[in-house]
């Protein structure tokens, strides 16, 4: 049974006109009750009142009809970025009577593209069933689709309610996977196109690399025999030892990561690099792990390899709902994480923040904590998306003059903040919409030359 939270039946602006009118009516009549005409005024008044009354209480008849009335909200579609959505509405007349005039008024995420209306007007004969239908474009994260609210009318419009039907749903939604094979960057450094990615480290391993001359001390089980009876000299096998990157996502989705366009934040274009740099090295056999800063709770994926690993990324992603405004706190989190996944393995670690801080205080125990981790052997790289190359994409005319001169002002100051982290030996690179995919999977490439 539908629970409706709401004000009693009240008067529309017409029905306050009526009983404005049939007061007057009744009062003029008062005057003078020996005269006919007043007479006909005074009935007339208290005919409109009835007519109100009458009205009301019909309504009110229907409304406890709709408390009968069941909601429900399911949704039909991928919920990945980019994608459709439908959302039905299914309403089920349990009782006897007719509600007709019933507006039903969805609430969507504020994020999210409305494709349609979220406003129906429905009517629901006696036993039946309603069907309302919209669809969606939802964006990245942990969405809630707030209650309904319903509206009904009596026939002539005197008297109205409004009630709030409790259906809350809560949808995650999963990051886009882009296509890195298409980048240049990509064609230029990858190492191996298909399958577990190696780095050609000469020693001990699986995959047979080359033959050379025995040196004093190689293992005698490893001679081969062939090249030594063509060479007249004794050679020894020589194999590929196997180099899988140890990659940390640490991704910061506190509230001024929310900056640039609807459905293109700095935060969305994040979340969507990261799950496809995830999915290419996860394929290629190295390990993935991921910390997510600044939501509600914190959000840690244990480093792992595995093709199937790839879910406990985008499952993760999509739970992202950004809370904190501020980012103290960032810097002991990356190192309680670094210390989970093993503090003496080397990691390579690919920090996205915009790096816009409330006070000094945050970006200093951010540099301690990335100091500390580069102490301990760990690569460490920060990719800084900056706001208004995420803000002037559909910006035209004097608005974008405008913009471009209040960005290359916010870029002296960006330019100082990087300063400070490079002194203190971080290396920071700002990113816009169009690179930051192409520079992470450049510094992924990068290490992949020193891998472990």
């Amino acid at each position: 049974m539908m629970v409706l939270k709401g004000e009693l039946v009240r008067l529309t602006p017409r029905g306050k006109m009526l009983a404005l009118v049939s007061s007057l009516l009744i009062a003029i009549g008062v005057i003078s009750p020996s005269n006919s005409t007043f007479n006909v005024m005074v009935s007339l008044g208290f005919s409109l009142l009835l007519l109100i009354l009458v009205s009301r209480y019909l309504l009110m008849l229907k409304v406890s009809a709709l408390k009968r009335v069941r909601i429900s909200r399911t949704f039909i579609g991928n919920l990945t970025e980019g994608n459709s959505v439908k959302v039905v509405l299914k309403l089920e007349n349990k009782s006897y009577i007719s509600l007709g005039l019933l507006e039903v008024n969805d609430a969507p995420p504020r994020l999210f593209k409305v494709l349609g209306t979220i406003s129906h007007i429905i009517s629901l004969p006696p036993k039946s069933a309603g069907v309302i239908e919209y669809k969606v474009k939802p964006v990245i994260g942990e969405h809630y689709f707030e209650n309904i609210t319903v509206r009904m009318r009596d026939p002539l419009g005197i008297n109205f309610y409004e009630g709030i039907v409790p259906v809350k749903s809560i949808v995650r939604v999963k990051p886009k996977i882009e296509r890195p094979i298409t980048s240049k960057v990509l064609v230029k450094t990858v190492s191996a196109p298909f399958g577990t990615s190696r780095f050609h480290m000469r020693g001990v391993g699986q995959e047979f690399a080359d033959v050379r001359e025995y040196v004093f001390g190689d293992d005698y089980r490893r001679i081969e025999w062939k090249a030594t009876a063509r060479t007249a000299k004794l050679m020894t096998k020589e194999y590929e030892l196997e180099a899988h990157l140890r990659v940390l996502f640490v991704l910061d989705a506190t509230t001024s990561m929310l900056y640039g366009l609807k459905g293109n934040t700095k935060l969305e274009y994040s979340a969507r690099a990261i799950a496809t740099l995830s999915k290419f090295l996860l394929d290629r056999g190295d390990y993935v792990g991921l910390l997510v800063f600044g939501c509600d709770k914190e959000i840690y994926v244990p480093i792992k390899r595995g093709r199937k690993h790839i879910l406990n990324i985008v499952n993760a992603l999509s739970s992202i709902k950004p809370v904190k405004n501020t980012k103290t706190g960032i810097g002991e989190c990356i190192l309680k994480a670094i210390a989970k996944s093993g503090k003496f393995r080397k990691n390579l670690i690919l920090i996205i923040s915009d790096l816009e801080f409330s006070s000094e205080n945050e970006r200093e125990e951010l540099i301690k904590a990335l100091n500390s981790l580069i102490e301990s052997r760990n690569d460490v790289v920060l990719v800084a998306p900056y706001t208004p190359l995420f803000e002037i994409e559909e910006l035209k005319g004097i608005g974008e003059i405008l913009y471009r001169i209040h960005a290359a002002k916010s870029w002296r100051e960006r330019e100082e903040e990087v300063e400070i982290f490079e002194r203190r030996g971080v290396k920071v690179f700002n990113v816009g919409p169009k690179d930051i995919i192409d520079l992470l999977l450049l510094k992924v490439e990068e290490a992949r030359g020193y891998a472990p």
